[in-house]
């Protein structure tokens, strides 16, 4: 038998409402330029799912928050990222971003300061090749009483070992039960968790036959994305030769956060960062969403 759900009047909480009036809702922390910050912040206890197509640049717009939160706000982060090669090249990856420098030439004190930051900043899980979504969060739990992390990293998503049986082969199904679970074991334990994600098709644009940004709805699941997203962001390119990239905030919650709106910023490929963060102007890209 099911265990009762309890029901409980609002006074059981007066003294966190009243916590919280004296503090005022806060939106996250700020990652973006001051005017741009409007757009989108980073709060604990809150999920951001990050899309795009494959090789448009979703790993490194990972890669750019979690350092900004980490040399702004001295923030730790369990980072996954197998698609971006095995631990030493996501160090040397990361290494390399923090220095704004390619790697290969990173002088002995250059070296040296990169890799005390990663050290100090991420936490990398050793892994066999195929974890569930529960040995995963498992690992997380264990990281959040240990070493005090703040943000949670999937990159992919499709990495994970995803068993549909136990809902009947319903991959919506799933996906609502373990996508809420998700959102509610980041917030319980207050970090920040990014996942991101590949879309299961690609549409063209009807008049110039290039690929239109994804939307949710594009991705395997369909709905239940969207239904249980706090936020969307969706990162897109006019063309794999293109620097110039698209972020797109599809949905923003909670509302305090952000709002839904694009930005453009440039990919330098001597640093490893994105640069130039600005407002897109009307109508130059078509956002499906």
């Amino acid at each position: 038998m099911e265990a009762r759900t309890k029901t409980q009047r609002a006074d059981k909480w007066y003294s966190e409402v009243i916590k919280l009036r004296k503090i005022g809702i806060q939106p996250g922390v700020q990652i973006f330029p001051v005017s741009l910050k409007k757009f989108y912040t980073v709060k604990k206890g809150c999920t951001t799912y990050i899309i795009g197509i494959p090789g448009h640049g979703k790993s490194q717009l990972l890669a750019e928050i979690l350092l900004i939160l980490s040399t702004e706000y001295n923030w730790k982060h369990f980072y996954w990222s197998p698609e971006s090669g095995n631990e030493t090249m996501q160090i040397a990856d990361l290494m390399s971003k923090h220095q704004r420098k390619d790697f290969n030439y990173l002088t002995s004190d250059e070296f040296g300061k990169a890799f005390a930051f990663i050290n100090h900043h991420f936490i990398f899980p050793d892994f066999p090749q195929m974890v569930s979504v529960n040995m995963f969060f498992e690992a997380v739990y264990e990281a959040v009483q240990t070493l005090k992390i703040d943000t949670v990293s999937v990159d992919p998503w499709n990495e994970l070992n995803h068993d549909f049986l136990i809902f009947g082969g319903r991959e919506d199904k799933y996906l609502s039960f373990t996508l809420g679970g998700i959102r509610h074991f980041s917030e319980v334990n207050n970090v920040h968790t990014f996942i991101a994600a590949h879309p299961r098709t690609m549409y063209e644009k009807q008049k110039d036959g290039k690929y239109a940004p994804p939307s949710f709805y594009q991705f395997s699941g369909g709905a239940e994305w969207a239904n249980k997203a706090q936020s969307i962001i969706c990162i897109h390119r006019e063309s794999f030769t293109s620097n110039e990239a698209h972020i797109i905030f599809q949905k923003v919650k909670p509302k305090e956060i952000g709002i839904k709106g694009e930005l453009i910023a440039n990919y330098n490929l001597n640093t490893n960062r994105y640069e130039n963060f600005r407002e897109t102007n009307n109508g130059d890209i078509a956002c499906t969403f």
